[in-house]
């Protein structure tokens, strides 16, 4: 009921910004410097309700049961709602976030590759300015998702693309939210590639062998910070037989490895 509220007020605020867009004149002189700026905020006015719109058609996606028929013709709407934002500000970065959003709607459907078409042509983008690397890095997260989802199975184009992309990380980026979860599917792709190599062959063996190792290595990276995938990485590291050791580095990741041990103790005395 709150969306379809939210719905009626986005589509009244889209209505209104473009009939004041039709009073002001296709040509305005560049000595108006202020009618241009009323004009131009009018058109972000309309940009703002047709993402809202797009949005409000997600939200309202999710909640029916994933596959249903609601959710199906929903989702697609809001697919829909999306690419025409994204056909019609394609040179402006909203335009680009619309097409990723484009891009879920289709990963949400099962239709990978339209979602993975729209991530890749995301992911050619320059990475300047920052804005522009900040949507790439989170246009990267989605598509090693998709890359991992059981009826896709991707793992070495999402271990390639995430251990290529840490390899080239920046700054605070490796411990930003994207930077963690890019770090820990990398690490799930890994997994997932070496299972499919054989032990008694020498070549394939070393190869996985490393794939194996850069795991290791990502998952003890995530498991050391607190983030929405600590956790999952800690337990790939139990599963691996890795050993947790060192001092925590921070209080949050004291509070959870006591945590963790009296979870422990309590196990034990049941």
């Amino acid at each position: 009921k709150l969306l379809d509220e939210a719905e009626v007020v986005f589509a009244e605020q889209e209505a209104q910004a473009i009939e004041e867009h039709e009073r002001f004149p296709k040509f305005i002189p560049q000595e108006e410097a202020k009618r241009i700026e009323e004009r131009d905020q009018v058109r972000r006015d309309i940009l703002e309700a047709r993402m809202a719109l797009a949005g409000v058609k997600y939200e309202m996606a999710v909640t029916y049961p994933k596959g249903s028929d609601g959710f199906k013709k929903t989702m697609k709407e809001a697919a829909e709602r999306y690419g025409e934002a994204y056909e019609k500000y394609s040179t402006r970065l909203v335009g680009l976030y619309a097409r990723m959003w484009e891009g879920r709607c289709y990963k949400e459907l099962g239709d990978h590759v339209r979602a993975f078409e729209a991530f890749e042509e995301l992911l050619e983008q320059p990475d300047e300015p920052a804005a522009f690397r900040a949507l790439a890095n989170r246009v990267l997260v989605l598509e090693l998702e998709t890359c991992l989802l059981s009826e896709v199975r991707e793992y070495k184009k999402a271990m390639d693309r995430g251990f290529a992309w840490l390899a080239k990380t920046r700054g605070a980026e490796e411990t930003s939210i994207e930077g963690l979860a890019i770090r820990y599917y990398s690490g799930l792709a890994a997994v997932e590639y070496a299972k499919g190599l054989k032990k008694d062959d020498p070549t394939e063996a070393k190869l996985r062998e490393d794939a194996l190792a850069e795991a290791r290595k990502a998952f003890q990276f995530v498991a050391r910070l607190p983030g929405d995938h600590q956790r999952m990485a800690k337990e790939r590291l139990a599963e691996m037989g890795v050993e947790q050791a060192g001092e925590p580095a921070t209080f949050a990741e004291a509070r959870d490895r006591g945590k963790d041990e009296l979870d422990k103790v309590q196990m034990t005395n049941l």
